[in-house]
């Protein structure tokens, strides 16, 4: 009875507001209580995804059966025609992880392994951490298979309860479903006879269809304002990284915005050549063009070499040509901090300034100026581009004349840097209210990402998404040994991702190899794996 009828008594009246992937909800007959109507609404909501995907599980299963009767009356012939004999010759297809059939080595869809972490084979990040997107994909997952095997349990006399999912493969075939392979640790309890309870570990083979595509409308309605908790639909999250895509539509286009003016705050130490090169580039993006910018350069001295005032002279020269643009520097004491140097640039502007955290590294285009303003709004949303960098010119050109642009953006140039947010574009009292830069950061990396977990932690919305209008121009990097044992580990990591393309780098290990024993060289456009992005 207590199943049935469920009663949480474990957090009074807010009860059932968090995660509703739970067994009491999916067996209970009624749920007590749910005392405010919006998450009365979002659990009616969920029960209803519950329902339609028990629905479309039966007209699956409906399709197989309607296939297979052809196929034994021998009337799956071409000259079905109909709507139904289309859909279940395309749906009704038997269940299997072998329905896909790749024509050559190159079009075999790989499968993700995860345990820990998630490892993908042609990722930028070959592994990344369990976000709570595949936790909720493989919660939802487990509790299918579960019932699924449970569902004859009072008949058999036993009941098998989840543990954990010890290791894992995923995949998904775009035109056929999403695989899994589990390996799944289980209890087993016989409840009939001597009672018994085992650990046991089991194998889950699962294929989960794709079924027909839908269009419908939507308005803006009660659900937009209630959190979502996942469902059935999340299953596919495992596969992709999902951002906030929707969040440009949702902070709309006013007038002040599209002309906010963009304070570029940059902090550097040495490095003139680079500076000039920006410089080249800022002139070209911001000053001929007249857009609303402004530039403040936080300047550190080296102890050795230093070429502050050249830098200074650079940017005095830029400042004659163009009187009616604002470009300052402030000269920061002490060792180079990049955390300290963006709260000093901050500090010089009041808390409705929009700026923007740049590198001495980046190459700008204009579309990125109207993104940073259009997907940063005060007191709702940061903008985190995820920048393209380029890797060694000496591993993608080689030997080779280097002619055209070499700004291009393909795989073989280079990467999107999913894990870098030392750029963003946010306004300075949105950072003064989560915290503000961690000034106690010195050295190479860490700031960003503290600064970013401050604003995961908040309300505030984060947008992040590939943008080709900053890349990253390549250079080595130095990885001080005298950083923190986090900060080396990072800069090293960093540093690896650069060199090249995992498959750029495979080839040019295999043919070190293939010279060093005197054997032909391999023929390299066999490999060919990448696609324009």
């Amino acid at each position: 009875m207590q199943t049935l009828f469920y009663n949480n008594y474990s957090v009074g009246d807010t009860a059932f507001t968090g995660d509703l992937q739970r067994l009491e909800v999916h067996n209970a007959i009624t749920m007590h209580p749910v005392k405010r109507t919006p998450y009365l609404y979002r659990l009616h909501n969920y029960l209803q995804s519950v329902k339609i995907n028990d629905l479309h599980m039966k007209i699956m299963t409906q399709y197989r059966e309607i296939q297979e009767l052809k196929e034994l009356l021998h009337e799956d012939g071409e000259e079905s025609v109909t709507a139904l004999d289309q859909d279940a010759r395309r749906y009704g297809v038997p269940i299997s992880l072998n329905q896909y059939i790749p024509d050559s080595h190159r079009d075999v869809i790989p499968w993700n392994f995860f345990s820990r972490y998630v490892y993908h084979c042609r990722h930028d990040s070959p592994r990344m951490g369990l976000t709570q997107s595949v936790r909720t994909a493989l919660k939802d997952i487990v509790m299918q298979v579960m019932k699924l095997i449970n569902s004859n349990s009072q008949k058999v006399g036993r009941t098998i309860e989840y543990k954990e999912i010890l290791y894992g493969y995923s995949r998904v075939t775009p035109n056929r479903g999403a695989d899994y392979i589990l390996d799944l640790l289980l209890i087993y309890k016989k409840h009939r006879g001597t009672s018994r309870t085992l650990s046991v570990r089991r194998h889950a083979y699962l294929h989960q269809s794709f079924d027909r595509i839908e269009f419908k409308e939507e308005e803006d309605d009660y659900a937009s304002n209630v959190p979502a908790t996942g469902g059935f639909q999340s299953s596919l999250s495992i596969f992709g990284h999902k951002t906030n895509s929707d969040a440009s539509s949702q902070l709309g286009r006013s007038p002040d915005r599209i002309k906010a003016t963009i304070h570029f705050i940059m902090s550097l130490s040495g490095r003139l050549e680079i500076f000039q090169r920006f410089m080249r580039n800022y002139e070209r993006v911001c000053l001929k063009t007249n857009e609303n910018t402004k530039l403040l350069l936080i300047l550190f001295k080296k102890a050795t070499d230093d070429p502050s005032a050249d830098i200074i002279k650079t940017l005095n020269d830029y400042q004659k040509v163009y009187p009616g643009k604002e470009m300052k520097i402030i000269q920061a004491q002490g060792d180079f901090s990049r955390g300290l140097a963006l709260e000093l640039g901050a500090g010089q502007y009041g808390p409705d300034a929009l700026m923007f955290f740049v590198d001495v590294d980046m190459y700008l285009s204009q579309g990125f100026l109207n993104r940073c303003r259009m997907n940063t709004n005060r007191r709702k949303s940061v903008y985190f581009p995820v920048v393209f960098s380029q890797y060694s010119p000496d591993i993608v050109f080689g030997s080779e004349p280097r002619q055209g642009s070499q700004l291009v953006i393909n795989n073989d140039a280079g990467y999107f840097r999913h894990f870098g947010f030392g750029l963003v574009c946010l306004y300075h009292g949105d950072m003064n209210d989560v915290g503000g830069m961690n000034n106690a950061i010195v050295g190479w990396g860490m700031e960003d990402v503290d600064l970013y977990e401050k604003f995961v932690q908040s309300n505030m919305t984060i947008f992040r998404g590939p943008d080709t209008g900053l890349v990253h121009i390549y250079h080595p990097i130095i990885c001080d040994p005298r950083l923190e044992a986090k900060q080396y580990q990072m800069c090293i990591g960093s540093r690896s991702s650069t060199y090249g393309a995992n498959m750029q780098l495979a080839r040019l290990l295999q043919e070190m190899s293939h010279n060093k024993k005197g054997g032909k060289k391999p023929d390299s456009h066999e490999d060919e794996d990448y696609d324009g992005r």
